[in-house]
């Protein structure tokens, strides 16, 4: 898939503005696919992100016009499938496994009471500095 898409001159339908933003026309494709939902011929521009600087979670919006996109990028077709099989695995039963956390600064045992609740913690705790 590209990354982004040229200028287009007279591209019907469009209505540049003024300024150094408002009368370009060219643009990524992950930010094209995420406004198809606006349903408008107009393409100079930029768009008010209505998820900037919001604290609602990305369910609790009505009607909002964007789509979340994102690129998966990798060597081949297999391990994008991968990726996504393995997220979809995670979601399911849960991440478990082992976790290794440098605290050789932090001689509080602050990070692992964040991490897991309490300075004597089921996660190891022999990094330097934790007792």
């Amino acid at each position: 898939m590209p990354l982004k898409i040229r200028a287009a001159a007279d591209y019907p339908g469009d209505q540049p503005g003024p300024g150094p933003v408002a009368n370009r026309n060219e643009a990524s494709v992950d930010s094209e696919l995420s406004t198809l939902a606006f349903f408008t011929p107009k393409i100079s521009g930029a768009l008010i992100n209505p998820y900037f600087k919001s604290y609602l979670a990305i369910t609790e919006f009505k009607d909002a016009p964007l789509m979340l996109v994102c690129r998966l990028d990798a060597p081949t077709a297999a391990t994008v499938r991968r990726m996504i099989i393995g997220a979809i695995e995670t979601e399911k039963i849960g991440l478990w496994g082992r976790a290794y956390v440098d605290g050789a600064h932090n001689t509080t045992g602050a990070l692992l009471l964040a991490i897991n609740g309490s300075p004597k913690s089921r996660i190891s705790s022999t990094a330097r500095g934790f007792r």
